[in-house]
């Protein structure tokens, strides 16, 4: 699977384990996330239920952190097909994302197959079929604190501004918390979402291999109810929410 990215200056600066809204931004060229286009199985990559709220923990860090600045500008608007996604970062559409803040809760997906693979991780899948074959099993566990949601129940296509030509969804919402993904061993669920630093057994730990991680599971315990952004160090993006963009502009209630 190829990756094509374009990094700005900017993300030299950034860390994409702290908080997503951390802090003012200050004028910046926009940033470019990764291109990322599966050299095949394109049969398995039809969009369809959970395939519309990909996991995204696979994604290198510099390109979630990439999607955290987009993302504090305004509403993100992706072209999605199969398995590719490309973040168009000079197409501009209204509105804006919200913290909403949630019980802390731990969740584990387990993948042992590829059907699972590409219901999961669709975008990364192909990169990962090799991985899953020789480890069996990928984990990812999280500790999941709260959403960023836009405020834009319904976006128009005719709503866009700048180079749109390729739209086709925009992010509706973005999970964040702390994850750790993994390959082989046999974590359990448990303590505290078992992959995230500590919790696994010394025999399993050390048949696994930490593919990536992000988030600090002691950070996410700071978390709060009136949290109005995510605990420092319990921000990382694990998850995004993905609506088709409308074909025409939305009706106003008491209008037309």
């Amino acid at each position: 699977m190829l990756f094509r990215w374009f990094l700005l200056p900017l993300l030299a600066t950034l860390c994409s384990s702290c908080g997503m809204f951390g802090g003012p931004m200050g004028p910046a060229s926009p940033a470019q996330p990764p291109e990322y286009v599966p050299p095949g199985g394109q049969s398995k990559c039809k969009i369809s239920g959970s395939q519309m709220r990909p996991l995204i923990v696979e994604w290198p860090a510099a390109d979630r952190a990439a999607l955290e600045v987009l993302a504090q500008r305004g509403t993100v608007v992706v072209r999605y097909s199969g398995c590719e996604m490309e973040v168009l970062p000079r197409c501009r559409a209204p509105g804006a994302y919200h913290y909403v803040p949630t019980t802390r809760k731990t969740e584990r997906v387990v993948i042992q197959d590829e059907d699972e693979l590409y219901a999961n991780l669709p975008i990364g899948a192909a990169k990962l079929e090799g991985k899953l074959r020789r480890a069996g099993q990928l984990d990812v566990n999280m500790n999941v604190v709260g959403q960023f949601d836009v405020d834009q129940g319904e976006v128009s296509s005719e709503a866009l501004e700048g180079d749109c030509r390729k739209a086709t969804h925009f992010v509706t919402g973005l999970t964040v918390g702390a994850f750790e993904f993994a390959a082989g061993g046999n974590a359990e669920a448990g303590g505290e979402a078992s992959g995230l630093g500590a919790g696994v057994g010394g025999t399993s730990a050390r048949r696994r291999e930490v593919l990536s991680s992000d988030g600090e599971v002691v950070a996410c315990e700071r978390s709060a109810r009136e949290d109005k952004e995510p605990p420092t160090g319990c921000g990382a993006l694990l998850r995004v929410a993905l609506a088709e963009l409308a074909t025409a502009a939305p009706v106003v209630a008491g209008k037309g």
